[in-house]
């Protein structure tokens, strides 16, 4: 009996602990995944010299799209810094969301790169 009751207990906890994705952008604080997508789409501006990220969009389905890049943050809206490539790929990652594809591209001042996650599923077993 133990072993089903820290069986059921830990599929729901794994249920209700998803990670979370917010963004503060235009002063307001979204979490992404209250949007129940399955999909988002970030698109990273790069400095051409080396891969410092300078700002990026995160679309996920929001109405004000590209009007102003985004910060991802922690619930209480202090700004986690993602300064490379790496640093934001493993950031989706830890948080849920698998890297699907990628593209670039650009002009003469900037370069971009556009990234697409699709949310992992929870897996359970019965």
């Amino acid at each position: 009996m133990k072993k089903i009751i820290l069986l059921v207990l830990a599929v729901l906890s794994a249920m209700l602990m998803q990670a979370q994705i917010y963004s503060l952008a235009k002063g307001k604080l979204t979490n992404v995944n209250d949007f129940g997508n399955n999909y988002i789409e970030v698109t990273g501006v790069f400095n051409f010299v080396g891969s410092k990220l300078k700002y990026f969009y995160l679309d996920y389905g929001q109405d004000n799209i590209g009007l102003s890049p985004d910060k991802i943050t922690d619930e209480k809206g202090v700004e986690i810094k993602l300064k490379s490539t790496g640093a934001m790929i493993n950031y989706f990652d830890k948080n849920g969301w698998l890297l699907i594809d990628t593209y670039s591209f650009g002009n003469a001042s900037q370069a971009a790169m556009r990234y697409i996650f699709k949310k992992k599923l929870i897996k359970t077993t019965q």
